[in-house]
């Protein structure tokens, strides 16, 4: 009976914290914050027209804003669920990593403390993109690998397939998970694991089908795009070496920094024997291996920050085995994990707030949408506004935000917008948003656009306390008939 009044109480201090989470990383921003980040709206727009990939991305990231926005049409309580989906899931995929090899207690000790890496955090905690989607599938791989050596059961290995396929639909990145979770499995593979294997195999490639002849069909464009990004030309070789090495581990120095304060405080002892370092070990061997090879791979091609979100997600509970932690008293680790959340939560909304640096998330949008809508009723009167063009940034944030939900021609490219109907785009014109104001309009018509009107408008920011005007042009094409093709 102790013992499952025990059990009972941890459980209720892991749902405390979840629910702490969702409030304070997306519960307040979505009900304080009138606008998104720069990636969250270019994924809302992408998000009107569905597709197997896009021309930076897969799919998988505006599939799941579309789901929602049938159901929850704002794209602030968008934004928010998306986030509390991917981020919650990859905490209980946490979570599920270290109960098999620690306590449950300690599991969720490890999982809370997980939290405070900065991929839980700040704008990483408020801003969906595809670091986001990608990070539940990267972890579901780890997790999945390690229950599928561990019991050889059908059912995991099936979840271990979705996984890749999911994790290759949400990002390319996951590729270096899914390498390197082969290369283990290959390692450890024993006969009866054999026929799972090539199912694994087979299932994800029958999942990820229609995207693989999507992409070959639109001339391989989202692979080309993963090459330019990577390109090294640019970019000082030490520069991206060295962040590589260092910049990923201080992403958990949070966690260690608290996890210390738990072990002096008496919340959590450490107990011999101590487990011996084994790179045979999974938890050994995903907390390290992942972060080493992007280090590898940092010295032959020009990696970003970003590229290591998730690099480091099952460092914690491996350190937390291999100090052979166990967790006395839960109650007050999770009151000291979720002091920690609002308070940098708190600190975090304050800069956004009152910065004069910090303006990534303080693009105007419910104002440039109502303008630019009043903009075209007056030359159209009440026909629907099907298609927008022009720069990345004012674009994002225009075809997010108009009811109408139009389709997005970004950069006036019509190869980057394989669903927009050229005729049609002609026939139903469109409104083109540039930043700042300009008193010419011969680029775009020179790039066939022979748009008509065009005005200039002044908007303030958005969540700011002394917001900064900025200028953006609106440009009208008016509807037609194609042009007459010579």
């Amino acid at each position: 009976m102790k013992q499952a009044h025990s059990s009972s109480a941890t459980t209720k201090w892991f749902f405390l914290f979840i629910i702490a989470y969702i409030c304070v990383w997306q519960i307040l921003p979505a009900s304080l914050l009138d606008s998104v980040y720069p990636d969250t709206a270019e994924n809302l727009a992408l998000s009107h027209a569905l597709a197997w990939s896009y021309s930076k991305h897969p799919p998988l990231g505006m599939a799941l804003l579309h789901a929602i926005q049938w159901v929850i049409p704002s794209n602030a309580w968008a934004n928010a669920i998306a986030n509390a989906l991917c981020l919650n899931t990859s905490l209980i995929g946490i979570y599920l990593i270290a109960k098999e090899h620690v306590s449950e207690k300690t599991a969720i000790a490890a999982t809370m403390l997980s939290s405070l890496s900065l991929f839980f955090l700040v704008n990483f905690a408020v801003q969906y993109n595809q670091n986001t989607i990608m990070l539940p599938f990267w972890v579901a791989i780890i997790a999945f690998t390690i229950r599928a050596t561990h019991h050889n059961r059908c059912r995991d290995w099936l979840f271990l397939a979705v996984s890749i396929a999911g994790g290759m639909l949400a990002k390319y990145e996951n590729i270096m998970i899914i390498g390197l979770a082969f290369i283990y499995l290959l390692c450890h593979i024993k006969k009866s694991h054999l026929k799972y294997l090539i199912m694994t195999i087979i299932t994800s490639l029958l999942l990820l089908s229609p995207h693989i002849y999507w992409v070959a069909h639109h001339s391989f464009e989202t692979i080309t795009y993963l090459f330019v990004q990577s390109d090294r030309t640019t970019v000082s070789y030490w520069h991206v070496v060295l962040g590589a090495l260092l910049a990923q581990p201080a992403n958990t120095a949070l966690c260690l920094i608290v996890a210390s304060c738990c072990l002096k405080a008496g919340w959590a002892k450490r107990q011999a024997p101590y487990p011996k370092l084994s790179w045979q070990s999974p938890l050994c061997f995903f907390a390290i291996i992942p972060w080493l090879a992007f280090v590898i791979l940092s010295a032959f091609v020009t990696t970003k920050a970003e590229w290591g979100f998730p690099l480091l997600v099952a460092v914690i509970p491996a350190l937390l085995y291999y100090a052979h932690v166990h967790v006395e008293r839960l109650k007050p680790i999770a009151i000291a994990v979720i002091s920690c959340h609002c308070l940098i939560a708190t600190a975090y909304g304050l800069n956004l707030y009152f910065s004069k640096r910090t303006h990534r998330s303080n693009w105007p949008s419910h104002t440039l949408a109502q303008a630019a809508q009043h903009f075209w009723n007056q030359h159209t009167g009440s026909q629907p506004l099907k298609y927008i063009g022009g720069d990345e940034y004012p674009i994002y944030y225009l075809t997010a935000y108009l009811p109408q939900k139009p389709l997005m021609l970004k950069n006036n490219s019509f190869h980057d917008a394989v669903w927009i109907n050229r005729a049609d785009f002609y026939t139903h014109g469109a409104l083109f948003v540039e930043q700042g104001c300009h008193d010419d309009s011969r680029h775009l018509i020179n790039q066939g656009f022979p748009v008509t009107n065009r005005t200039c408008l002044t908007l303030p920011q958005a969540n700011k306390y002394h917001p900064k005007l900025l200028s953006f042009t609106l440009y009208l094409l008016e509807p037609a008939l194609p042009p007459a093709k010579h």
